[in-house]
């Protein structure tokens, strides 16, 4: 708190918070993981369904250490993208994620937050669950080749139901200059 109290009106603080989905995931080889969500699908709920008591818990309770802050938080969970392509099929995504980070967002926007889901990759076949779990930002949306979805189209998909950050390719950041980088946002 006294971090981002340091902000001021300057910026917003991100503040994660954990996936079910990524905690019984990273229990497995992520081969052997993603082979046991097809051939184990019951196991593998039964996985989520204990690990997301945890995490709801422990998101509560920091709800609860905010309670009378006024501290522009933004949080944020990295976990759901082990539920996308070419690993995992948007039906795992839909199945494993969304019913738990649905609940988990609902309790962050009654606490008066925003909340954000960081997903790399190949977001196209996921991004219409991500939006029905209630998250108000998804980032950082990488262009192709890295991602597999075109700007327009991301902008079509999204509308106005959740703000897009990013479109930024990660190498960018380190291998052009201030001005190509400026020129790069530009056009973005």
């Amino acid at each position: 708190v006294e971090h981002a109290t340091e902000l001021g009106p300057k910026g917003i603080a991100y503040l994660g918070y954990g996936d079910p989905f990524y905690h019984v995931s990273d229990l497995f080889d992520q081969e052997d993981f993603a082979i046991r969500v097809i051939t184990e699908p019951d196991f593998i709920r039964q996985l989520v369904d204990a690990e997301f008591e945890r995490v709801r818990g422990n998101l509560q309770t920091m709800l609860e250490a905010l309670a009378g802050h006024d501290v522009p938080f933004l949080f944020y969970t990295a976990g759901p993208e082990r539920a996308t392509p070419p690993l995992l099929s948007p039906d795992v995504f839909e199945r494993l994620v969304v019913p738990y980070q649905t609940k988990l967002v609902n309790l962050i926007h009654d606490a008066g937050y925003p909340a954000s889901l960081h997903c790399h990759g190949r977001v196209r076949d996921v991004l219409p669950h991500a939006i029905t779990c209630g998250y108000d930002v998804i980032e950082p949306l990488e262009p192709p080749p890295q991602g597999d979805i075109e700007l327009k189209d991301l902008r079509e998909v999204a509308g106005d139901r959740i703000a897009l950050m990013g479109y930024v390719q990660d190498q960018d950041f380190y291998l052009l200059s201030e001005a190509e980088m400026r020129g790069r946002i530009h056009e973005i």
